[in-house]
């Protein structure tokens, strides 16, 4: 991703866009209904959240969300929607291909709404490094 595809998400206006959306898709449906029994017990982490579309879903029903943005704006956004919701909602500012979190630690890694299409082949494969080791 390059420095001008950062400032994009924190023009005016990006905010209120994703902060519209508000709908999982028909993939991340599909991953809610069938982890359904065991999400209960797993820690999650929330790849790209944009303002939080997916939280409101996956947060509720796992032991642990932990959502990350690249955009400063969106991730407030994310924290000011949903602080009051509890302890188990996580939010931090940063990058995919290089997260500051401990290894091994997530049963569920979501990244959703095409996200990782926004960097390139080498970009890619530094963000899929990095969900693995997490």
């Amino acid at each position: 991703m390059t420095k001008s595809s950062f400032d994009y998400y924190d023009k005016n206006g990006q905010v209120e866009l994703w902060l519209a959306y508000k709908t999982l898709q028909k993939p991340e449906e599909t991953i809610l209904n069938i982890l359904s029994d065991e999400l209960n017990d797993m820690k999650m982490l929330d790849v790209g959240i944009g303002a939080g579309r997916t939280t409101p879903y996956f947060g509720t029903k796992v032991r642990e969300y932990f959502g990350i943005e690249i955009s400063r704006n969106l991730i407030e956004a994310s924290k000011n929607r949903y602080w009051e919701d509890g302890k188990n909602l996580l939010f931090l500012h940063c990058d995919a291909r290089t997260m500051p979190l401990p290894t091994n630690y997530f049963d569920l890694v979501l990244f959703s709404f095409n996200g990782i299409d926004h960097v390139n082949i080498n970009g890619r494969l530094q963000m899929l490094k990095e969900i693995n080791r997490v």
